[in-house]
């Protein structure tokens, strides 16, 4: 009896440690029994670790901080962001151009940058309108505002192990980016 509530209280205690480090481990006591042969661990650019297979956006917030109605509706939003991510063979451009769905059109757009390691920059062809997607480095390089329930709901996001995805648009006479989306993306971990 003893030496099960001492080998329960060690895995919690394990699982504790690697959660105050970001790991988040499925499996309990067996897996910090497997880990312990573990001699070399190679993570992807992000430090997640997936099975690789089919990622999906879990949770959407369209126009977060408010009505963005002068600048675009959500018609616009995502045909111009399926257009965007359709170029690219990324997996999470994959599950943001299946999340648009077949029912949006792809808006003509005239330029699209790829920066690598942050994300997409767009322009419409037809609207003088551009796009930004990706991550929260590339906002930031963008200074693009981020309320306090954005921030929160990021961080709590990023706590489950999903990736996020910002979507952030400009009418290109202003300078000033919005935040137009958040997608999060999970894959099996």
């Amino acid at each position: 009896m003893s030496l099960r509530i001492s080998a329960r209280r060690t895995n919690g205690h394990f699982c504790r440690r690697w959660a105050e480090n970001g790991i988040l481990a499925k499996g309990g006591g067996e897996v910090f029994e497997k880990s312990s042969k573990i001699d070399c661990v190679v993570f992807d650019k992000t430090g997640t670790l997936t099975v690789g297979g089919d990622p999906r956006i879990t949770d959407s917030i369209v126009f977060p901080d408010g009505d963005l109605s002068e600048v675009m509706d959500e018609r616009t939003l995502l045909s111009g962001l399926k257009a965007a991510e359709e170029s690219s063979s990324h997996p999470i451009a994959k599950a943001i151009v299946s999340y648009c769905g077949s029912e949006w059109e792809p808006a003509a757009l005239g330029h699209v940058e790829e920066l690598p390691g942050k994300g997409m920059k767009a322009a419409y062809r037809d609207r003088p309108l551009d796009l930004a997607v990706d991550n929260e480095h590339l906002m930031r390089g963008l200074s693009v505002p981020l309320s306090k329930r954005t921030t929160n709901l990021l961080e709590s996001w990023k706590g489950e192990a999903k990736s996020v995805a910002l979507v952030s648009c400009k009418r290109r006479e202003d300078s000033e980016w919005k935040l137009a989306a958040i997608l999060t993306i999970s894959d099996p971990i």
